[in-house]
């Protein structure tokens, strides 16, 4: 058995990386909820009673067309959160421990090694991380956007 702080240090970054896959996959689901509510709400906008049909109820001009490049904008924002990600890392280095073993290096030194390279996934996940926190950000921005460009052309008919 290995010492217990290298133990306990493993166990953990091992904790921090599903922590990381669980914040990820949160992220996932929200810029898909996002997508499709700004998509509902454009198309509800769009095609029931809101534009012009017949001297009925409508929106002027500008409003679909702001909807849709806001709508276009949600979308591409989201899909940079949904799209799938090839530098994610969300497991401790098990090539790393059978290479370890195999060569029949001591516990402590192949702790210390997996505590490191899952370090540098770690690191390599928070930039991931931090981007589509960035993109799911703009993508609510501009679906509050999107609500306040009904409620001004809603206003203006």
């Amino acid at each position: 058995m290995g010492d217990a702080t290298l133990e306990l240090a493993y166990k953990a970054i091992e904790n921090h990386l599903k922590a990381q896959t669980d914040a990820f996959l949160q992220f996932r689901n929200r810029a898909t909820t996002l997508f499709s509510a700004a998509a509902i709400v454009a198309t509800l906008s769009t095609s029931i009673g809101f534009v012009k049909q017949k001297g009925g109820p409508s929106l002027p001009a500008w409003a679909p067309w702001v909807l849709l490049a806001l709508l276009a904008a949600i979308g591409a924002t989201s899909m940079i959160v949904i799209w799938p990600v090839r530098s994610w890392n969300f497991c401790p280095p098990y090539k790393l421990v059978l290479e370890r073993h195999a060569a029949r290096t001591a516990i402590d030194t192949v702790l210390i090694d997996s505590i490191n390279e899952m370090k540098k996934r770690v690191d390599s996940n928070n930039q991931v991380i931090a981007k589509c926190s960035v993109c799911l950000q703009i993508s609510a921005s501009l679906f509050f956007g999107e609500m306040v460009t009904l409620v001004i052309a809603a206003g203006m008919r």
